[in-house]
């Protein structure tokens, strides 16, 4: 779930040339439901927005949200936020990742319930219609939030494959078997966060070059049998010449 936030002196919706909606000063929320989402997301995503400090204090800083300064919310369906780039073919956007509006309708009024519990006051568009949302843009400000849980504090987003670890293990295997062919032991240098590529690349060599032993060896196989089969031919036929010639 994805939501838009604009901080607005004032906004209103208009569907089919009359005012459905309208605020005053508070947050214009954008908001797009993917179809991963659920109720949870909802919530967690209507928490954010009540209490995103994005109004100025006494001394001109954002330190205020939108329950402190007693503001309204305007919240607005905009599937077209689950846009992805990365499946586009050419320069139309993607949207298969939108919920479809059966299941996206009831996420959009959960989290405008969501909202109204927390003691916001929030007014809505009409959803799946096509609406013309005028504002103020207050500042302006604007930002963009998402409804996925912030990682645990303390944890750690591996950005590489834990390569100290292998090095480590290879290394030890490595005394007591000796140096390989295919890869040897001293080409691997260092297993900190800076040597991680560097062994990842080695790491492919070692897998290509012992593909290449194991293709040599299978040619060298077929070669062996192809002349043993080759030499068994030649012997049965000279065998059964032999007899023709003595009836001769």
């Amino acid at each position: 779930m994805r939501a838009v936030v604009q901080r607005v002196s004032e906004a209103r919706v208009v569907a089919e040339d009359a005012a459905v909606a309208a605020i005053g000063r508070g947050l214009c929320v954008l908001l797009g439901v993917a179809r991963e989402d659920g109720e949870e997301a909802a919530e967690r995503l209507a928490g954010k927005v009540a209490r995103l400090r994005i109004f100025e204090n006494e001394d001109g800083r954002f330190d205020r949200s939108l329950l402190d300064v007693g503001g309204a919310a305007l919240v607005v369906s905009q599937f077209t936020l689950i846009a992805e780039s990365k499946r586009q073919k050419g320069t139309r956007p993607d949207f298969s990742s939108a919920a479809p509006a059966t299941q996206a309708e009831p996420l959009y009024e959960a989290f405008c319930k969501a909202l109204r519990e927390l003691g916001v006051n929030v007014e809505q568009g009409v959803f799946g219609a096509r609406m013309a949302v005028q504002l103020n843009n207050e500042g302006p400000s604007r930002s963009c939030w998402t409804s996925r849980p912030p990682p645990h504090r303390g944890a750690t987003v591996p950005t590489s494959p834990p390569a100290s670890i292998d090095a480590e293990q290879d290394r030890g295997k490595r005394k007591d078997e000796g140096p390989r062919t295919a890869c040897p032991a001293g080409e691997r240098k260092g297993a900190g966060a800076g040597a991680a590529p560097q062994l990842i690349r080695e790491r492919r060599r070692c897998a290509v070059l012992s593909d290449l032993v194991r293709a040599v060896r299978y040619f060298t196989v077929c070669v062996s049998k192809y002349f043993r089969n080759l030499s068994e031919i030649t012997r049965l036929s000279q065998s059964s010449a032999e007899p023709s010639r003595r009836c001769a």
